[in-house]
């Protein structure tokens, strides 16, 4: 019985340093930046609590709600209750030219987008990214103006 106790205590050591590993591929980029473009920088920030605003671009259309699923590869979708139908046409003409999200709902004005292998996030003719991509003075622009941490 104490070997068995001993193995089980193994198995679940190994379950929870491969489930443990696993969590950060559970929720998405928390921050997006557009700065590989000759506009002003702006950011998409996603709080834990399923909001998400603009810092820097399209604040008017702040507040967004947004959930991730990973059951079904890596699915962002963002809710944006302001938009108006003329930015609502844009996405749906998007997704039909495999330029924007992968789905847009005109009803729910949510954009969902395929983002588990690293894709980047298109919102209204914009590519927004990961800020660790970006070049040191790029990111330090991105920084000051979404307020991001420095880096070390």
């Amino acid at each position: 019985m104490h070997v068995l106790g001993f193995r089980l205590s193994i198995v679940a050591a190994i379950v929870i340093a491969r489930t443990s590993g696993a969590q950060s591929n559970l929720v998405p980029l928390r921050v997006w930046v557009s700065a590989e473009t000759d506009d002003p920088i702006f950011c998409l920030k996603l709080d834990s609590n399923g909001t998400a605003h603009f810092v820097g671009g399209f604040e008017s259309l702040n507040p967004l709600a947004w959930t991730y699923d990973t059951m079904l590869g890596g699915r962002l979708s963002l809710t944006i209750p302001k938009l108006d139908s003329i930015k609502s046409r844009f996405f749906q003409e998007g997704t039909h030219r495999d330029l924007g999200p992968a789905t847009f709902d005109a009803t729910t004005k949510t954009a969902t987008y395929n983002i588990g292998a690293g894709a980047p996030v298109w919102f209204l003719g914009f590519t927004l990214g990961s800020p660790a991509a970006l070049d040191s003075a790029t990111y330090d622009q991105t920084r000051r103006r979404c307020n991001l941490p420095s880096r070390h």
